[in-house]
């Protein structure tokens, strides 16, 4: 089974040059496919634990062994499609003032160059995340500032719809490993 998942420029790059094998995503409430998912966050706190399984079962993204085809800022021109990751500062600079970029929202699978595979699945608070995860998750500073550095770039990616560090929402956990490049 395949899922697209979206990634930004960043994150992109950080794929491609073999430096992120993991990503969180908020947990929406209700969860499709877990039975009790009309139940509060308050309520699914404490039963957490015992509901675990049912939970992880019903990931949107998949399971361990299932596929997910990155979606990505595109630009699509005479000679084919063109991935914003590829692209340094020089070359963005006229690229842009002749072309409009497409949000990876809207790429199809045709366009798709990143393949995955999913190892592992899990679901924890944001704030549970570990020095190790933040390294999987692409963030190469220094052990001290890399939670910090990590925090930074969930709440550039996710304060602005209400899933910021300081809600600690639950996150799916998604471990992976690159199948196609």
């Amino acid at each position: 089974m395949e899922h697209p998942i979206l990634f930004s420029t960043t994150m992109v790059k950080a794929i491609l040059d073999d430096r992120k094998s993991m990503t969180r995503r908020v947990v929406k409430w209700p969860v499709r496919g877990y039975r009790d998912s009309y139940k509060t966050r308050l309520h699914l706190e404490d039963e957490l634990p015992r509901e675990y399984d049912k939970i992880v079962k019903a990931c949107p993204y998949g399971q361990v062994g299932s596929r997910l085809w990155c979606k990505e800022t595109f630009c699509h021109t005479d000679l084919g499609v063109i991935y914003k990751a590829d692209m340094d500062d020089a070359d963005m600079r006229l690229f842009v003032s002749y072309r409009k970029w497409k949000p990876s929202i809207f790429m199809p699978r045709k366009f798709s160059r990143i393949t995955l595979e999913i190892t592992n699945v899990r679901v924890e608070h944001l704030q549970e995340i570990k020095l190790e995860d933040c390294w999987d998750e692409g963030i190469r500073s220094r052990a001290e500032s890399r939670i910090p550095d990590f925090k930074r770039l969930w709440d550039s990616i996710n304060a602005k719809r209400g899933y910021g560090w300081v809600s600690n929402p639950f996150c799916w956990v998604i471990e992976f490993k690159v199948v196609q490049r």
